[in-house]
């Protein structure tokens, strides 16, 4: 039977960050694939926007856009805003205000679906009457 006498503690500057550099990558990774099946990927097209979901692709013309609302969702920091687009078929994506994409949905809104809120009039809403969600867009 052995006995443990003392604990060797390795100092820092011997100790290799490569495991730690592999889980960040791994993280990085698993997270933008959750994100994918989760919300979804748009990428905003002039005729309409794509849908990437669950290695699905749709295709949502502007004229087929049934609603889009704006959500804040309280984050640990800070809050988070972000956009849902639905369109007439239930297909449906959320893109939040960090994602690449975000610009070209907001300009393309007010560029495409007549009748939207703009911008700064829901944003404003959202933050200052402390609402959670906001519709921006809704097909009459």
């Amino acid at each position: 039977m052995a006995i443990i006498t003392h604990i060797v503690a390795i100092p820092p500057r011997y100790c290799k960050p490569v495991i730690f550099d592999k889980i960040e990558r791994w993280r990085k990774r698993r997270l933008s694939e959750l994100r994918g099946q989760r919300r979804g990927k748009v990428s905003v097209t002039e005729t309409g926007f794509y849908i990437e979901k669950l290695n699905e692709n749709y295709f949502v013309a502007w004229d087929q856009v049934a609603s889009i609302a704006a959500k804040k969702t309280d984050a640990f920091i800070g809050d988070t805003i972000s956009l849902i687009v639905r369109g007439a078929d239930g297909t449906s994506a959320e893109v939040a205000e960090h994602d690449a994409e975000w610009q070209d949905l907001l300009s393309a809104i007010s560029e495409h679906l007549p009748g939207s809120l703009p911008y700064q009039n829901w944003t404003l809403h959202l933050l200052a009457d402390n609402r959670q969600i906001i519709e921006v867009y809704i097909r009459r």
